[in-house]
């Protein structure tokens, strides 16, 4: 048996805020007993970070803090809800290092996505060839 192993960088997120993108949340059992929500949290460049939360969910713990910050939805007492739909929303967190020099999540926000802007193809085709827009208007350089 060999012990040979090759190092690999470090692809985690690291301490700072982060945009990421929530890529999963699974429902975990504690070694001591109980369950916990394990939350995935994923970048851009496919960097990747976790957290984990009460299997509770009220309107002042981790749970029910995250899961309003990510869907607008204000946590009710009394209401169902499922933590689904936070997968795949979008969203900003903060990682700052433990005591053990871990990451640790300390914040998690909602996070709008900026629509890219998009030239209708006819336009971009007619730019390319011409620079007079195809509604006709031509610039004639006043204000207005």
């Amino acid at each position: 048996m060999t012990l040979d192993v090759t190092a690999t960088a470090y692809t985690g997120l690291g301490p700072g805020p982060h945009d990421i993108v929530v890529s999963g949340i699974e429902r975990k059992q504690a070694k001591a007993g109980g369950d916990y929500m394990r939350w995935e949290f994923t970048d851009a460049e496919g960097n990747t970070g976790s957290a984990n939360t009460s299997a509770d969910l009220t309107p002042g713990n981790k749970t029910g803090r995250w899961y309003s910050a990510l869907t607008g939805r204000v946590v009710e007492v009394g209401k169902n809800y499922s933590l689904a739909e936070c997968i795949g929303k979008p969203g900003s967190i903060f990682i700052e290092l433990n005591a053990e020099g871990y990451p640790k999540v300390i914040s998690v926000t909602a996070r709008t996505v900026k629509p890219k802007k998009v030239t209708p193809a006819l336009e971009a085709e007619a730019q390319l060839h011409d620079d007079t827009p195809l509604s006709g208007k031509v610039d004639d350089g006043l204000p207005f």
